[in-house]
């Protein structure tokens, strides 16, 4: 039997007055691409929070590559492979591509000092495997939405990614850049990576999920493969 990516049993997250999440079971395999629905205020983005380290659960437990952890924040969850692409991205718009994708991982001279040169060749690297065309030297907020969500993207690529958590990634884009991330998307679980993929659009689940989890009031309504499941399901 395959290891999950990830596996969370019987988490739970309590606020006074309010529990966004009651026990939830979930799990992600390698080289998968998992729906998570359910409608707002379903408890979908603090079970990413969990996943990603911004919020420590009540009770439950969750594993990571078949061992027990407890994230203390989300830079220790990132460090371990896990990239959650929030609906605002976190991009520097005064940067350029290049600083922003390499921001957390600058490459250095034998002194010690910031190479420009080997940031722009490694950012081009890393576009050029996501197969878009973005220059390095572009400023974010010069950029189109669509392409300041491939340089999110790109951000994960720059370590070893093992979990990529997109939440509501096609909000902001539509036609071709959709097409386009789902390639990226396949391209990645191709090589192994676990992908949750969070969205209200049932079209998209059918083209692009193999398996999807929904939550309802804070409870895992039902999980199975995508196949299996109907619209009306």
């Amino acid at each position: 039997m395959v290891t999950p990516v990830i596996e969370l049993s019987r988490i739970e997250k309590e606020y006074p007055g309010v529990k966004p999440l009651d026990k939830v079971n979930f799990a992600v395999r390698p080289g998968e691409i998992h729906a998570l629905l359910g409608e707002n205020g379903a408890g979908k983005s603090t079970l990413i929070r969990v996943m990603g380290g911004a919020i420590k659960p009540n009770g439950g437990s969750m594993t990571y590559l078949g061992k027990p952890v407890s994230w203390q924040s989300p830079k220790q969850a990132r460090a371990a492979g896990i990239h959650v692409i929030h609906q605002e991205l976190a991009l520097f718009p005064e940067l350029s591509v290049a600083e922003n994708i390499l921001v957390d991982a600058q490459p250095r001279s034998g002194l010690g000092l910031i190479s420009s040169r080997a940031r722009h060749a490694r950012a081009a690297e890393i576009l050029s495997q996501l197969g878009v065309k973005i220059s390095t030297h572009a400023k974010i907020d010069e950029l189109p939405l669509a392409d300041q969500q491939m340089v999110e993207i790109a951000k994960a690529l720059v370590g070893e990614v093992r979990l990529l958590v997109l939440d509501e990634p096609t909000a902001v884009i539509s036609g071709h850049e959709v097409d386009l991330l789902f390639d990226n998307m396949r391209r990645l679980k191709g090589k192994g990576v676990g992908i949750v993929y969070v969205s209200h659009r049932l079209e998209e689940i059918f083209e692009i999920a193999d398996r999807v989890t929904i939550l309802k009031d804070g409870q895992v309504a039902g999980t199975g493969p995508v196949g299996d499941l109907t619209r009306d399901e």
